[in-house]
């Protein structure tokens, strides 16, 4: 490999975790937030710990993993999707 391969690739690098980096402060934390503070708290503790609907413990455990589960998906969704954009613009 010549110097201004290394030098590009690693370029490229730089620029790819920059925007890892970008993606993970703004997204994550905000779709966390969203999660922890009113899907969990504002929606799932009046529902299932004050004993709204159905009191239950299991419930809010169960209602809290579907919420962080589907959290995980859509947030890895959309950083394939902002990666495939950013990359656009990256080479």
């Amino acid at each position: 490999m010549s110097t201004s391969s290394v030098v590009a690739s690693l370029l490229v690098l730089c620029k790819t975790s920059i925007a890892i980096g970008i993606y993970l402060a703004v997204s994550t934390n905000l779709r966390y937030q969203v999660v922890a503070g009113i899907m969990e708290q504002r929606v799932l503790d009046p529902l299932f710990l004050d004993g709204h609907l159905y009191p239950s413990k299991f419930c809010h455990g169960l209602g809290s993993f579907v919420v962080r589960t589907t959290n995980t998906f859509v947030g890895s969704a959309i950083m394939i999707d902002y990666l495939k954009y950013v990359g656009q613009f990256l080479l």
